[in-house]
C-alpha cells in the first residue's frame, strides 16, 4: 500500500511538473532600461505593458524537451527503485532524487535569470511547478529511506 502511494505521488508530481510548463507562470512588467541615460533614472525610464509568461517561454525547444525528458527519466528511476530492494533501490532512489532536485532548480534559476531586472508577479503555474518539484524530491527521499529500512530488516532477519 505504501509503495503504491509513493508511485501514485511520483506519477502525479511528474504529470503536474510537465503540464504546468504550458500554463501561465507570472506576469512581467519589464522596464525599458535603454531610456535610462539621465542621472535621474527613475523619472526617465518607461515601463512596457505587462505580459504573461508561460513556463516554456523561458526555454528553447530543445531545452523544453530536455526538461520533460529529465522529469520522466527521474520518474522511471524512482519507479525502478520502488520495485527493487537492496543497494539498487537505494542507489536509483538517490540518483533520481538528486536528478529531480537539479532539474527543478535549473528551471527555476533559468526563469529567474530571464526576468532578473523586471517586476514579476508570480502566478499559480510557478507555485504549482515548485510544489511538484518538492513532491517529487520528497517522495524520492522517502523511497530511499524505505529501501534502507528494508535492507536493514532483511539483514537482521537473515
Amino acid at each position: 500500500m505504501f509503495v503504491r502511494t509513493l508511485r501514485a505521488l511520483q506519477v502525479l508530481g511528474c504529470v503536474v511538473g510537465v503540464v504546468v510548463l504550458f500554463v501561465p507562470w507570472h506576469i512581467v512588467g519589464e522596464v525599458d532600461w535603454s531610456s535610462c541615460l539621465a542621472p535621474d533614472c527613475q523619472s526617465t525610464t518607461s515601463v512596457k505593458p505587462p505580459k504573461t509568461c508561460v513556463g516554456i517561454d523561458h526555454f528553447d525547444a530543445i531545452e523544453v524537451a530536455l526538461v520533460i525528458a529529465a522529469i520522466i527519466a527521474a520518474l522511471g528511476l524512482v519507479l525502478f527503485a520502488l520495485s527493487r530492494t537492496g543497494w539498487r533501490s537505494i542507489t536509483s532512489g538517490l540518483v533520481a532524487g538528486v536528478a529531480q532536485a537539479l532539474v527543478f532548480l535549473w528551471v527555476l534559476v533559468i526563469v529567474s535569470l530571464k526576468h532578473l531586472f523586471s517586476n514579476v508577479t508570480t502566478g499559480v503555474g510557478e507555485y504549482a511547478f515548485v510544489g511538484a518539484g518538492l513532491l517529487l524530491v520528497s517522495t524520492s527521499l522517502i523511497a530511499v529511506i524505505r529501501a534502507i529500512v528494508q535492507s536493514v530488516r532483511a539483514r537482521r532477519a537473515g
